[in-house]
């Protein structure tokens, strides 16, 4: 076999392999619209928020690691502890702060009820929160994402109405993204998770997501190790079943800036061990392998020209079809709620996605992956 004929093979198996991910993505979109749609349906007014605040409901201990005592950490911390529900704690875990960052958390929250402070120990810290935590519930919100102060109460009767199945339930919504082209088109890629969410009914990526777990069932688990991405993930994999609620109780900021879209899409990556992060980058790393082969290959004259415009195809072209049908989509679970324009702005987006910012997303998903970068920057 020569040159040719293994660059031909090769650029087969990516265009193929671009293509079924493809067709793949867009089933799990259509039986994620379809089973968020019965959801949206079936949701009404709420007047259990009374009955829930009865102390005869579980009690919840909501876990906050604090690496730093910035405004936003502070006022993170006070939010949690305004938070509506029957009985609560905060267990927040001071972890590496400066002696200035400790003085400053101590002045602001000596003796405030409700919030119980410790030092890491030799786990991480969530896993020192929860030694520490006394009810058999467990709270965690993404310290990044915007929520109702009553989303203890809604995810917690989510919680009872499954707690002979469910060991958790994460809820998450979108936010209306930032009305610019960069912020248009950071939004496709968490409406296209957020569609997938309602498909396997599950929400393994924390990103804008607030939560309750049953305790015994993180216990069970063998606790945080990872962090509470990969804990749901555990518990998943042990068919202990996760609960998704798409209300609209918990969402990420919209990133408006293509620096901020990168950050986001980082810290995505970030939660998970490095085992996920390499399976998440497999798609990345076949697409991007493709079209430079696919480029090199015309160049050279190695690659039959039609077979490298079917890996581009395959990856722009199939792209952009995945992008709006998801924006489709998500007008069909709700219609009328959004301006034709602004959605007909958001679709079109998907054209500039997935040609020229979608090749730059797949380097840092890959970069990620290698274990390059373990953190996004701040």
């Amino acid at each position: 076999m020569n040159l040719a004929q293994i660059a031909n093979l090769l650029l087969a198996l990516a265009a193929a392999f671009l293509f079924f991910s493809a067709v793949a993505e867009v089933i799990a979109l259509q039986r994620g619209a379809r089973g968020l749609r019965g959801l949206f349906r079936s949701a009404g007014i709420d007047f259990s928020s009374t009955l829930l605040k009865s102390p005869l409901v579980p009690g919840v201990s909501v876990l906050l690691p604090v690496s730093d005592a910035s405004p936003e950490s502070l006022a993170l911390a006070r939010r949690l502890l305004d938070l509506q529900v029957g009985r609560h704690e905060v267990v927040s875990v001071l972890d590496g702060l400066s002696p200035d960052d400790r003085s400053a958390w101590a002045d602001e929250f000596r003796r405030v009820p409700g919030l119980v402070t410790v030092e890491r120990s030799s786990g991480s810290a969530l896993d020192t929160a929860l030694e520490n935590a006394r009810y058999p519930v467990l709270g965690l919100v993404d310290p990044q994402a915007e929520f109702v102060s009553t989303w203890p109460l809604r995810v917690m009767r989510a919680l009872l109405e499954k707690w002979d199945s469910a060991s958790a339930v994460v809820a998450v919504s979108l936010a209306e993204p930032a009305d610019t082209l960069p912020g248009r088109i950071a939004a496709l890629e968490p409406l296209r998770r957020w569609l997938i969410r309602g498909a396997a009914r599950q929400a393994p990526n924390l990103q804008g997501s607030c939560v309750l777990v049953k305790r015994d069932a993180v216990l069970a688990a063998g606790g945080f190790r990872h962090g509470a991405a990969a804990l749901l993930l555990r518990l998943h994999a042990q068919q202990q079943s996760v609960a998704f609620l798409p209300e609209r109780l918990s969402w990420r900021r919209p990133a408006d800036t293509f620096g901020e879209a990168r950050r986001q899409t980082l810290r995505d990556q970030s939660q998970f061990p490095a085992g996920m992060r390499l399976r998440v980058g497999v798609c990345p790393l076949v697409e991007t392998a493709g079209l430079l082969l696919a480029a090199a290959g015309a160049a050279m004259g190695w690659a039959n020209p039609a077979l490298a415009w079917l890996v581009v195809l395959s990856s722009a072209g199939a792209g952009i079809v995945v992008s709006m049908t998801a924006v489709v989509l998500r007008e069909a679970i709700d219609p009328g709620a959004r301006d034709p324009r602004y959605l007909t702005r958001l679709f079109l987006a998907a054209i500039p996605e997935n040609i020229g910012y979608r090749q730059w997303r797949n380097l840092w998903l890959i970069r990620c992956a290698l274990g390059k970068r373990r953190r996004p920057a701040e």
